[in-house]
C-alpha cells in the first residue's frame, strides 16, 4: 500500500511539473527530469558523492543539474521530504550548484503540500514571492528570477484566466461529488481559502475541520482594519461542521 502511494505522489509531481511547464522527458530525449539512478547514470561523477543515495527527481538545465525533488507519499512529512532534499543537493553540490530544492508530501487523492527552499550564502532558505513562501513547483521563469535576485526571492506567476476558469471547474466537482449542497459551496471555499492563508492544517479526518475553524478564528481575530463584534460575525458564519446543514459528506 505504502509503495503504490508513494507511486502516486511521483506521478502527481511528474505530472504537476509538465502542467507548469517543465519538460519531464529524459535529458536525451530533449528533456529536463532525471529519476533516481537515472542521475547517476546521466552523471557518472555524482556517484562517490551521492554513495547508494539517490533523489527522486533531478531537473536538468543546459545539462547541468539545477533543482532536486524529492516526495512523501504522507501530507505529514514535508519537512523529512526537504530534510532529504537538502541532504542529495549539499552532496551534488560538491560538483555541480544546485540552487533549489522542492519537497512534495502527499497523495493526490488526499493532500499534497509543496515547500521549496533555496541556496543562499547562510544555506537554505524558504523561496519567497511578495513575502509568502512557494507552495507548487517553481515555473522556469520563476527559477530564472530566484536565481537573478539571489536572495531567496522570486516573482510568483499570476494564473491565467483560464486557469482560474479551470480551477473553479475542477473545485465545484470536488464539492459536488463530496455531496456538499450548492447554496453552501461559497462558505466552505471562503473558509478554507482563508485558513490556508493563516497557514497549514492537518488532512486527518478526524481534526481537519477542527484545525479549518481555528486557522479561521486566528485570521479574522488578527484582521484589526474589522471592528471586533463583526470578527465574531464572520467566525461563526465561516464555522464548519459537519452535524448541520453546512456540510453533507
Amino acid at each position: 500500500m505504502a509503495r503504490r502511494a508513494e507511486a502516486r505522489t511521483r506521478y502527481y509531481c511528474r505530472e504537476e511539473a509538465a502542467r507548469l511547464g517543465w519538460n519531464t522527458h529524459h535529458p536525451r530525449r530533449g528533456g529536463q527530469f532525471l529519476e533516481e539512478q537515472e542521475v547517476i547514470d546521466y552523471f557518472p561523477e555524482l556517484k562517490d558523492a551521492l554513495e547508494l543515495k539517490r533523489p527522486d527527481f533531478v531537473i536538468v538545465q543546459q545539462n547541468e543539474p539545477i533543482m532536486v525533488i524529492e516526495t512523501k507519499n504522507e501530507f505529514e512529512r514535508i519537512q523529512e521530504a526537504l530534510d532529504d532534499a537538502e541532504d542529495y543537493a549539499e552532496r551534488i553540490r560538491t560538483i555541480y550548484p544546485v540552487r533549489m530544492i522542492v519537497g512534495v508530501a502527499g497523495t493526490p487523492d488526499t493532500a499534497v503540500q509543496v515547500r521549496v527552499l533555496y541556496h543562499v550564502d547562510s544555506g537554505w532558505i524558504p523561496l519567497t514571492s511578495h513575502g509568502y513562501q512557494l507552495t507548487q513547483i517553481p515555473i522556469h521563469e520563476e527559477f530564472t528570477t530566484a536565481l537573478q535576485n539571489n536572495d531567496g526571492t522570486t516573482d510568483v506567476r499570476l494564473p491565467t484566466e483560464e486557469e482560474f476558469y479551470e480551477a473553479a471547474i475542477a473545485i465545484s466537482r470536488m464539492l459536488r461529488t463530496a455531496k456538499i449542497e450548492e447554496p453552501v459551496r461559497p462558505k466552505i471555499v471562503g473558509a478554507v481559502i482563508l485558513a490556508l492563508y493563516q497557514g497549514d492544517f492537518s488532512m486527518a479526518p478526524d481534526i481537519v475541520l477542527d484545525h479549518i475553524n481555528s486557522n479561521v478564528k486566528a485570521a479574522i481575530r488578527a484582521c484589526d482594519d474589522v471592528p471586533p463584534e463583526r470578527r465574531e460575525f464572520l467566525i461563526d458564519t465561516l464555522q464548519l461542521s459537519t452535524e448541520s446543514s453546512v456540510m453533507t459528506i
